[in-house]
């Protein structure tokens, strides 16, 4: 079925922590914490840029760009 972790997490791994990371964002979002909200996406991203190199991170920096946060992404 997988060959190791490193396989499992570029398939089905991040599809299982996209899942988690929407039903943390969804309470985070009903309680307006805002902070709370922020964080889990910032982990979020932290993880999957470890799990896919930089791609996500660029992604990351131009989202934040468009609201007018320049990071150096």
């Amino acid at each position: 079925m997988f060959t190791g972790l490193s396989e499992f997490m570029k398939t089905d791994g991040q599809i299982g922590l996209s899942f988690v990371t929407v039903i943390l964002l969804i309470g985070a979002w009903k309680k307006s914490s805002w902070t709370a909200l922020g964080s889990i996406l910032v982990f979020w991203g932290v993880i999957m840029s470890v799990i896919n190199g930089t791609q996500i991170l660029s992604t990351i920096g131009k989202i934040l760009r468009f609201f007018g946060i320049e990071t150096g992404l």
